[in-house]
């Protein structure tokens, strides 16, 4: 598949549905000349017209997106496409759940994604020992007042961004 971002990616779905106008699938889809089985019959068409609705729908998220797993707005969107794809056709089929299995992104950039993992990953532990050492100097130095002199340091930062040079002063 193509995404949003111009990025290839390859996915395994799961796709389920059931036949609720078993009439409108024999008469509209099944072939009864066909070795094929009804069920092998209804995969296929519920296969093609899914496809075309994850297509449609991996074409509007980013590589990342995909990546980190899609939300319910863009599941619903498939299975929207993919049930107007069966309807079309009369089929006599209906969507339940669209599900992503797996997203897999080809060996030459899979490695790049795994270090933006990585490096979210670090940044978000930097941050978290960052605030950690913070709250520490501050109670050693401040001891119970040290809350309330944090309040008072991120007002002044705050203030000192404006230009109201008396509230500063105050500060």
């Amino acid at each position: 598949m193509l995404t949003g971002d111009a990025n290839i990616a390859h996915a395994r779905w799961s796709i389920r549905y059931r036949i609720t106008d078993p009439v409108a699938f024999i008469t509209n889809i099944a072939d009864p000349t066909s070795q094929q089985s009804l069920l092998e019959t209804a995969d296929h068409a519920v296969r093609v017209a899914s496809q075309r609705g994850v297509v449609a729908t991996v074409a509007q998220v980013t590589a990342d997106q995909l990546q980190r797993g899609l939300g319910s707005a863009q599941f619903a969107t498939a299975q929207r496409h993919t049930q107007r794809a069966l309807d079309a056709l009369n089929s006599g089929i209906e969507i339940e759940q669209i599900s992503l299995l797996e997203a897999i992104f080809p060996l030459s950039v899979r490695d790049d994604f795994q270090e933006v993992n990585r490096a979210e990953a670090d940044r978000a532990r930097a941050i978290e020992e960052a605030a950690s050492e913070r709250d520490k100097v501050i109670g050693e130095t401040a001891g119970e007042a040290s809350e309330a002199l944090l309040r008072r340091v991120e007002q002044y930062e705050i203030a000192s961004q404006g230009a109201d040079q008396a509230k500063i002063d105050a500060l």
